[in-house]
């Protein structure tokens, strides 16, 4: 494998030329320096040669011309160009992990991250943040979400960002360790808001963190929700402040911080079960005060403004000079809007706010007063006393205006003891106009801080932890750079320094781990330049000596810096005179300008203009500059300092005062001294590009700051050990082919240690760890060389052996299809033979038909002939006979109607007869009607009597129900019932006597009877003499007081028969006063004689069915009744015989509509095994007797509902399936004990009983977590529902019922709404639950196609991508489940419409949990994960098939089509169409929020950028598409429908497992 080792040529000595032959090669790929992008990128056109010695080698960079490149006299690899790492590792998230770790692979890696739109980048412990200059979606809480517990060295790491960082100090801090976060780098790099994303983080990470995860990806809408404290609002409302009066516009950002600050999160204890921020600390380091920016200009009320004396910004001398008075993209009404909230928010009244802003404006007020030269007096300058802006910022600021005017335009000298004021000239007087407003503004900024930190101390105190967020400027080199690029340098050199240790003592502390052999790492160290600052004799001590000095200068102090320095390897003198000088810093050499460096260092103003402003009438300055009331003596202008007395010496007063640069550096070494005591963390902020660009890089500009932040110091430092660390079983699992097979089988370790020494020979390059491999720089490269190589090699022997394979299936096809046209060739050749020869004998055939058909046509000629001479001979005989016969039957009709004229004369002796029949007729209906009547006036009798009857009925069962009715009472009212009865029986004689008047008059015939052959012959006014819907013939009707009148003077059959009230028929619709109804229902039966043509019939009256009533059941009728027990069944016998000798022109009629089928099923007591209620009266009066004693029993509801409800166990099915009886035995027991309830008129009783059964059954379905028990009750409850609901169409039928159905309508909507509002929801919600937490294992992790595995463990893929982790068969665990459901829901009978709605809302939760796991896990999606998805979404929906679930399958439409897309080509923008045409479905934000996850080592289908950038044009930012699915709402589904049960099955004997008292069981009888 590979070119042997050549030997070093003359003049290469130092260098591995064989390796160098191996690595240039033809396609290699280096990089070459250039002046404006950075590095850029050669390929290597031929293979490296040597040539005399020398190394040659041809690159092309991009598109220009071939460039020859010759290297002779080599000293090492070092002098070669830098190798390109492998394709896969050019957007590696971490660059610590690169092959080749040097400056311009680092320098690719981000630059192609940071076209890909990522735009965090690990290199080692560092986050490089690049600013994108645009809003990004990195921020939401969903993203926060996600990097909650999650860790950088996890087997599927999230990418890189700065939430993982805080992440990380946040988990370190509960482990009781303080952390600190050092964010640097240049001016518009992003410090500020990094800072504000790490804290927004650490106030929220607690409460995001108890959100539950499944149902955030259930119900995505509560992933937005805020979470914070008062303190922690508090804590983030400080930034908005100090960034309004500490941040200012320049040339290179917007927003420029031009201060350090470290601010100190202290966190509450973590075993309280809840951390939150108690409290802040927030220390500031340099405030740049001379810049100013002033928001209320523009921002403030128009009152306000006016008191201030506000115009707009270009009339402000502080604001104008830079003509960038507005900010694009900002609007200064909401930033000062949302500034007054902050201040509010950390406690600051109203009041205390616009004195701020009183000082602001005066501080602009003064920067507008005009200096001029003084006319009258020479080297001296004046103000005008009319000045305008001198009255109002003098009068803001409370201070004498001529003092000041006086003390700005001269100076005072104080010699002995004699005091001279001096005139300054007017460049004099405008600095120390000036330096009045950098005081006032200094002061009222540390004021600032000061308020800001007592507001935030809270609950805060030293022993909490902390993590503490450093927000400091990063290195600055400018064209001139002033004293305060020196001290932010300065502090750089101390980070650098301290990040530098960091840096090497977790590089020792791996190898240590490891226990592998290594030396001493050496690094550059930065501690010279560092003396060069800070020593004794260091610049700024210099400085400080110089400012101390009365009349210290510039040029003094670079004279004394020369002279010390002149030998000192980082520093060097200027070039031209005194005023510049030069300090080798460690990201480069900076010259400064020392112009101003001591007056800044000094930081003070006159103590005469100190006096004016002590002397000040404005409280808040005065609070401001920290002066008691009273006190006028002089301003401090620090917390050190002690204003001198007049007499004192000015010199030894000067001394006294600290200067800036002496306060710097304590503070600086105060903030390093709490850096070292916390494990740091570090982010460099990065700029790319000046014009602030959205995602524009320029290559010179991030390649200078990667130098200044040091992020290449680091990379030196790895390059010194081993860079290259991976795990044994990543490295073997990758690379494991480059030995033979046989040693694949070897432990991890021991295969490694084979491949490496195999494959190299120098031990120098490699170190084996306890369970990692070490390799020095370039080697992973090297290796994938070789591993390519081999790939390719088997590539070419699959190849050939695939066209092989290919080839010779061609052949064996040709050769088949050769012989499949020799037999076709010969099948036609002998086909066509047979045609001919079928031919030639169907012509001989045809020749033979021909002579027939003539034949024939011959004979049928002569037969036609001869018959037409036949029939005309036939018809001319015809004729004459017919003719004779019409003249014999004329005359015979002539002689008829002769006859007939003579018998018409005979008429009017006929009608006389007639009329003396129709007088006898009409004599007999009179009298007919008079015994009409007379019946009619005792059928009225008789119902009232039998009104009084019920009424006293009623009054005996409640008295006997209560117990309270005496023996007495019931003897008496027995009595009476007795007379009633013989009554009744009187009045039932007379009317039997009525009806055989009418019969014999009927036999005498004195009412004429129709024969029967008239009714035979007339079988339609039969049937509408009969009819049902009638009852009553044409001839008669009913008057309005149901007296029967006759129109007509004969009475057919049925008229008879309808006189009488028991010959109606059951079914019958005929609608009689119920005076009559209940005249014929308590009548016996009697039987009713006719006569006939043919004799006497014997009609019987069918009995119709009573009205139950309870308040008929008295002791003594029914035991009259059991004594006529034996007469009744003779008389039924009677009466069947008399319904068999009916007429069959009498039908009865059938039931057609639903009420009149269940009234026919009650009758009918055979149609079930408990048939139920069909009369008022029971057939055991004892059994009546107990279950109204038993049902009235304060325990009778509790013993019910323990028996039946609570201690009910839900059957389980074993060999054999569960038959209704084993399921729904509840619901028949509940329905009979309230028809018992009903039957026995206990309507409260009925009630109570059906609102503790309803409450027992919500409540154990509620809190029981047994599905089959759950659905087991929803099933009896809706049985229940239906019993009820036929019980309810029976009770409809009766009279005089309306509390019975408003009792029973009041159980049907209890049961009802307890079904579809608890219940089923219920069982939805828990089934829905356990749905989610099995759908993205099944859906999304499990991996069961062939040959489309994603290994875990997949070596170099396990530490540059996301790969999932090895799970079970989570697919067969999802089926298995519902199946379970699906057989529950059917084992216990369970509605068909609840089926369909558990299992299709199931199906949509498998939908929407796995599409939204989709969108939510970065770099988990790619070409295998999207095949592995669709094979498993096709294997749920074949089980869905075979259920015959074919309408849930359109909620899996979606995350079909988003695996599909991921499977499909991904390369150019052409194939931006075919995505949207297959995800139709899908919204575009969708689709980006797809491929945003998409991973970008897929290999097997990768996906460049600009198919990425063509996804992204088509989203519009502008509409808000909702990205995730949800829940809710759910869909509509109709309700559960009901189906009165008419055809009970037998449900007695109870199954065994029930146990309930043998008194229970009487109540059934």
């Amino acid at each position: 494998m590979g070119i042997p080792p050549a030997p070093t040529p003359k003049g290469c000595k130092g260098i591995d030329v064989s390796k160098a032959l191996l690595d240039y090669r033809k396609g290699s790929q280096a990089y070459f320096p250039d002046k404006i992008e950075g590095w850029c990128l050669a390929e290597a056109q031929c293979d490296s040669v040597l040539v005399d010695g020398n190394l040659k080698i041809k690159f092309r960079i991009g598109s220009k011309d071939e460039v020859g490149s010759k290297f002779s006299s080599l000293a090492s690899n070092a002098d070669l160009p830098p190798l390109k790492n492998p394709d896969f590792m050019d957007e590696v998230e971490d660059l610590s992990l690169l092959s080749y770790l040097h400056e311009p692979a680092v320098f690719w890696g981000i630059k192609n991250r940071f076209a890909s739109g990522n735009i965090y980048t690990y290199s080692g412990m560092v986050l490089i943040a690049m600013n994108p200059f645009q809003n990004v979606d990195l921020y939401s809480p969903e993203t926060m979400r996600e990097y909650i517990g999650s860790k950088r060295h996890e087997p599927s790491p999230l990418p890189p960002h700065i939430y993982g960082i805080a992440e990380e100090c946040y988990r370190a801090m509960l482990e009781g360790k303080n952390q600190s976060v050092i964010v640097s780098g240049e001016s518009g790099a992003g410090k500020t808001q990094s800072t504000k994303y790490i804290m927004e983080y650490l106030a929220q990470v607690d409460a995001l963190s108890k959100i539950d995860s499944l149902e955030a990806l259930m119900r995505p809408e509560t992933m937005t929700s805020q979470h914070k404290s008062e303190t922690e609002d508090a804590v983030l409302a400080s930034n908005p402040i100090l960034e309004s009066f500490g941040n200012a516009k320049t040339t290179r950002n917007d927003n420029s911080s031009r201060f350090g600050k470290f601010v100190k999160l202290f966190f509450s204890d973590p075993s309280s079960g809840s951390v939150r921020i108690t409290g802040a600390q927030i220390r500031t380091y340099l405030l740049e005060r001379s810049r100013l920016i002033f928001q209320p200009d523009t921002a403030a009320p128009a009152a306000e403004k006016e008191q201030l004396g506000l115009d707009k910004w270009e009339s402000f001398h502080y604001l104008n000079q830079g003509r960038a008075g507005v900010v694009k993209n900002m609007n200064d009404v909401e930033e000062f809007k949302a500034t007054q909230e902050a201040l509010s928010t950390l406690g600051m009244s109203v009041s205390t706010q616009w004195n701020i802003f009183r000082l602001c404006a005066a501080l602009l007020h003064i920067g507008n007063i005009k200096i001029i030269d003084s006319e009258a007096r020479v080297e001296a300058s004046e103000i005008s006393v009319t000045d305008p802006a001198l009255a109002k910022g003098c009068e803001l600021l409370g201070i004498d205006a001529k003092e000041f005017v006086k003390w700005v335009t001269k100076k005072q000298t104080v010699i002995g003891r004699d005091k001279y004021e001096k005139d300054i000239k007017k460049d004099a007087a405008i600095v120390a106009r000036d330096s009045v407003t950098k005081v006032i503004y200094t002061k009222l900024f540390d004021w600032l801080v000061k308020s800001i930190n007592k507001n935030l101390k809270r609950e805060s105190n030293s022993e909490q932890h902390f993590i503490g967020v450093l927000d400091i400027y990063g290195f600055e080199h400018f064209k001139k750079n002033s004293f305060e690029q020196f001290c932010i340098n300065y502090a750089n050199e101390k980070l650098q320094q301290e990040f530098n240790a960091h840096v090497f003592r977790i590089e020792q502390e791996g190898y240590i781990q490891e226990a592998i052999e290594w030396t001493f790492i050496e690094f550059a160290d930065n501690q010279p330049c560092i003396d060069l600052i800070e020593s004794k004799n260091g610049v700024l001590v210099l400085l400080d000596d110089e400012s101390h000095i009365a009349n210290g200068t510039d040029a003094a102090f670079v004279s004394n810096l020369n002279d010390i320095f002149k030998d000192h390897k980082h520093y060097v003198k200027g070039r031209f005179g005194n005023t510049d000088f030069t300090v080798k810093h460690y990201a480069v050499d900076v010259t400064y300008t020392s112009t101003g460096f001591v007056d800044k260092n000094k930081d003070n103003m006159s103590e005469e203009l100190q006096g004016v402003l002590a002397a000040s009438s404005n409280a808040f300055l005065r609070e401001v500059f920290g002066l008691s009331e009273g006190n006028t003596s002089e301003v401090r202008q620090d917390e050190e300092y002690v204003a001198p007395s007049v007499k004192s010496d000015r010199r030894k007063s000067t001394m006294k005062v600290p200067t800036l640069g002496s306060m710097f550096k304590n503070s600086l070494q105060g903030l390093m001294a709490t850096i070292r005591e916390t494990e740091g963390h570090y982010i460099r902020c990065i700029k790319p590009n000046m014009a602030k660009a959205a995602f524009e890089f320029d290559g010179a500009m991030v390649l200078s700051q990667l130098k200044a932040c040091g992020v290449l110091e680091t990379i030196k430092i790895s390059n010194a050990g081993y860079p290259n660390k991976l795990e044994y079983s990543e490295f073997s699992s990758r690379y494991f082919i480059l030995v033979p097979s046989a040693f694949w089988n070897l432990p991890k370790k021991d295969l490694c240690i084979k491949i490496v020494t195999t494959i190299l020979s120098d031990t120098t390059k490699f170190q084996f760890g306890k369970t990692k491999v070490f390799l020095k720089s370039g080697q992973i490269a090297f290796f994938e060389d070789r591993r390519n190589d081999r790939t390719k090699y088997l590539a070419l022997l699959l190849a050939k052996n695939a066209r092989r394979f290919v080839q010779r299936q061609k052949y064996l096809r040709l050769k088949e299809a050769t012989l499949v046209v020799q037999n076709t060739m010969r099948g036609y050749l002998a086909r066509k033979k047979s045609e001919n020869l079928k031919e030639e004998a169907k012509r001989v055939k045809l020749q033979r038909e021909t002579e027939d058909r003539q034949r024939f046509a011959a004979i049928k000629i002569q037969s036609v002939w001869r018959g037409y001479r036949a029939r005309k001979s036939y018809k001319q005989c015809r004729g004459h006979v017919l003719c004779i016969q019409n003249v014999v039957r004329s005359n015979a009709a002539r002689k008829l109607l002769k006859s007939l004229r003579a018998e018409a004369k005979n008429v009017e002796a006929v009608k006389e007869k007639a009329f003396s029949l129709e007088a006898k007729v009409v004599s007999l209906s009179q009298t007919l009607r008079d015994k009409t009547v007379e019946a009619k006036e005792l059928q009225n009798k008789c119902s009232s009597y039998e009104s009084q009857l019920g009424s006293l009925r009623e009054k005996l069962d409640a008295s006997e129900a209560k117990n309270k009715i005496s023996q007495a009472e019931i003897a008496a009212l027995t009595k009476k019932l007795a007379d009633l009865k013989a009554e009744f029986e009187r009045l039932r004689d007379e009317k039997t006597k009525l009806d055989t008047i009418v019969a014999q008059q009927a036999q005498n015939g004195l009412l004429p009877e129709p024969s029967t052959r008239s009714l035979n012959t007339s079988p339609t006014r039969a049937e509408r003499t009969i009819s049902p819907s009638r009852g009553i013939t044409r001839g008669k009707t009913l008057d309005s007081r149901g007296r029967n009148t006759i129109s007509t003077p004969q009475l057919s059959f049925s008229m008879r028969t309808a006189l009488s009230p028991p010959a109606m028929v059951r079914g019958a619709t005929v609608k009689s006063p119920p005076s009559m109804s209940r005249i014929s229902t308590k009548r016996p039966d009697l039987p009713v004689a006719a006569e006939s043509n043919a004799g006497p019939v014997k009609l019987k009256r069918v009995p119709t069915l009573r009205q139950k009533s309870i308040f008929e059941q008295d002791i003594v009728d029914d035991a009259e009744r059991a004594r006529k027990k034996d007469v009744s069944r003779q008389n039924s016998g009677v009466e069947e015989h008399g319904n068999m000798n009916m007429s069959p022109q009498i039908p009865v009629a059938k039931p057609t509509t639903l009420a009149a089928a269940l009234s026919r099923h009650v009758q009918n007591p055979t149609s079930a095994a408990i048939a139920p209620r069909t009369t008022s009266m029971l057939q055991n009066p004892k059994l009546m007797a107990f279950r109204a004693e038993y049902l009235s029993r304060e325990e009778f509801n509790d013993i019910v509902c323990d028996n039946f409800i609570i201690n009910v166990k839900a059957p389980q099915a074993t060999v054999s399936p569960l038959s209704k009886k084993d399921v729904l035995y509840p619901a028949f027991v509940l329905n009979s004990i309230m028809t018992m309830f009903l039957d026995g008129g206990l309507l409260l009783g009925l009630n109570n009983f059906s609102m503790d059964i309803c409450y027992d059954i919500s409540k154990t379905v509620m809190e029981s977590s047994d599905t089959a028990l759950i659905v087991f009750w929803i099933s009896n409850t809706h049985h229940l529902l239906n019993l009820v609901t036929a019980t309810h169409l029976r009770e409809t039928k009766k009279q005089n019922n309306l509390s019975n159905l408003n009792v029973i309508k009041s159980i049907q909507s209890q049961l009802f709404n307890m079904i579809e509002q608890e219940m089923v929801p219920s069982l939805i919600k828990r089934l829905r639950d356990y749905t989610a937490s099995l759908t993205i294992p099944a859906i999304l992790e499990n991996q069961e196609l062939p040959g489309m595995k994603i290994d875990a463990s997949s070596g170099i893929w396990g530490v540059f991508g996301s790969t999932p982790k090895p799970v079970e068969n989570g697919l067969l665990k999802l089926k298995t489940f519902l199946t379970s459901v699906d057989m529950t829901l059917r084992d216990y009978f369970a509605p068909e419409a609840l089926h369909n709605r558990v299992m299709i809302e199931l199906i949509r939760t498998v939908g929407v949990v796995s599409f939204n796991g989709m969108l939510v896990k970065k770099n988990f999606l790619n070409f295998k994960r999207g095949m592995q998805i669709q094979y498993n979404l096709t294997q749920l929906e074949e089980w869905c098939a075979r259920l015959g679930l074919g309408a849930a399958l359109k909620h899996l439409d979606k995350v079909g089509q988003a695996a599909k897309i991921m499977t499909i080509n991904k390369t150019e923008a052409v194939d931006v169409q075919a995505v949207f045409e297959i995800a139709y479905l899908l919204n575009p934000s969708q689709i980006d929020k797809l491929y945003a996850n998409y991973s970008t080592k897929d290999l097997d289908s990768p996906m460049t950028n600009e198919f990425y950038e063509a996804i992204r044009f088509n989203v519009d930012p502008a509409i808000k598409d909702t990205i995730p699915l949800s829940l809710d709402p759910e869909p509509e589904y109709p309700t559960l429908s009901l189906v009165p049960i008419l055809d009970l099955e037998a449900y007695l004997p109870l199954p065994n497992t029930v146990s309930v008292p043998s008194e229970f069981m009487q109540l059934f009888g």
